[in-house]
């Protein structure tokens, strides 16, 4: 008996066991995403619990401005942790213009009885007099529930924002829960319930003129024909994105866990998808240091 005392003594809080060469854990607690020794702690072997049972999600934040390079830094991550699952801020607009998932409410609307040159003049209008860089823009309930429901391991039918008619389709997508949640958004900082669910906060920082740039070479090649659009975006951009960028955007940088500046792209073949943003490792390197994937 004093013999196996010694020897479990000797093992520390990091042991092999002999019958499954596996690690077990004694004496362990864990803070902060940190295992720590503590002698008296009596952590049991997980070995047949359900997952669920003593694991919870990994959350990542990833916030920046407008074309600031978030989607970019989302699949790099996702090329490393292919598992994460995404949940795009943009899907969490406010339908301005119906929602067609509660086709029996008010807020449904009826395409067909409109002509497309009405359609089209009604989205102008709604595009141009809207902001939507401010966090009112955003449906925060229905974010939040759908934060929560996957780091309880439940699923969520996400729902399906169309940019272009600003309307939220009767589709959604069917999200299953993943040992890491990857949300993404210029807004992300702005809501306090939803930072506390997040384990680590990242913040891309893009000059202004970078990221105008970029939004401007996107439109071009997505409306290459509608030279309205831009002006409408330009006019926009002075009077909308830039002032909400300041107001609301940049101030949440300083509750990142790590910011990566990302301040150019290859002008000479105007490749807006292929962006060098230094450190990126740096979030995978941290997700993997204190999280299980």
């Amino acid at each position: 008996m004093e013999e196996s005392k010694q020897q479990n003594k000797r093992q520390g809080p990091l042991a092999m066991s002999k019958q499954s060469n596996s690690v077990v854990v004694h004496n362990t607690v864990k803070q902060h995403g940190k295992r720590l020794y503590s002698p008296l702690a009596r952590v049991p072997e997980q070995k047949d619990k359900p997952r669920q049972e003593y694991a919870r999600p990994y959350v990542i934040g990833i916030c920046g401005g407008p074309s600031s390079g978030k989607s970019t830094v989302v699949e790099i991550i996702k090329e490393k942790l292919p598992s994460a699952v995404v949940l795009n801020l943009m899907n969490f607009y406010k339908p301005l213009r119906g929602n067609l998932r509660r086709v029996s409410r008010s807020d449904s609307i009826v395409e067909e009885d409109k002509d497309e040159e009405q359609i089209k003049t009604e989205i102008r209008q709604v595009y141009k007099q809207n902001d939507f860089d401010s966090p009112d823009a955003i449906d925060w309930v229905l974010l939040n529930k759908g934060v929560q429901q996957l780091k309880s391991w439940n699923p969520f039918n996400k729902p399906i924002y169309d940019d272009e008619t600003m309307i939220r389709t009767a589709k959604t997508d069917h999200i299953k829960p993943s040992s890491v949640i990857i949300i993404e958004g210029h807004l992300i900082f702005c809501n306090e319930d939803l930072m506390k669910k997040m384990d680590l906060k990242v913040f891309i920082d893009t000059d202004d003129d970078v990221r105008l740039s970029r939004k401007v070479l996107k439109i071009a090649r997505k409306h290459p024909n509608d030279r309205t659009y831009l002006t409408d975006f330009l006019s926009k951009y002075e009077n909308f994105v830039k002032p909400s960028y300041e107001k609301f955007i940049e101030p949440t940088k300083k509750y990142a866990d790590l910011i990566l500046p990302n301040y150019g792209f290859s002008t000479e073949v105007l490749d807006y998808d292929s962006m060098h943003i230094p450190a990126i490792d740096l979030i995978w390197k941290r997700v993997i240091s204190e999280h299980t994937v």
